[in-house]
């Protein structure tokens, strides 16, 4: 279970500084990503400069080794392959529900805002389920080791 992705896919539901467009859940999830590892390490699957579709993330994620087959867990990156116009979409399992940037949210609210929960039942089927590896700092003293090896870290 990746809580730490969840409580931060919580987090930019209202966040300033997150993707609040309809038509953008990959860039929503990207950013959430990016917040939670405090880095652009996926940036190989998300693409930022090319704006990918949710349907190419996933494929992306797939071909890296971080699909996972079975009951999605808290923190999963829950991808549709099919509709949306063939674009597809995303959405991050948290303990309330996917969060999620989607047209289903859009203006419910009497403010343009796409960010929003749904229940895994509303969120509906997926095809891909993405489990990134539980965020770990790197300590000051395992840099050091590395370094003294002749293994640089960064």
């Amino acid at each position: 279970m990746n809580s730490k992705l969840a409580s931060d896919a919580l987090f930019a539901l209202h966040a300033k500084g997150f993707e609040t467009a309809n038509g953008f859940c990959a860039r929503f999830c990207r950013q959430i990503c990016e917040c939670s590892y405090g880095d652009a390490r996926w940036n190989a699957q998300w693409r930022p400069d090319a704006t990918p579709t949710a349907k190419e993330a996933a494929l992306a994620f797939a071909k890296s080794g971080y699909h996972v087959v079975g009951t999605p867990q808290i923190g999963d990156v829950l991808f549709k392959t099919v509709g949306s116009g063939g674009a597809g979409h995303v959405g991050i399992l948290t303990a309330l529900g996917v969060a999620e940037n989607s047209s289903f949210h859009w203006n419910r609210t009497g403010h343009k805002d796409a960010r929003g929960l749904r229940s895994l039942a509303e969120f509906g089927a997926y095809q891909v389920i993405i489990r990134l590896p539980i965020w770990q700092p790197v300590r000051l003293e395992q840099i050091a080791v590395a370094h003294a090896k002749g293994k640089g870290m960064i």
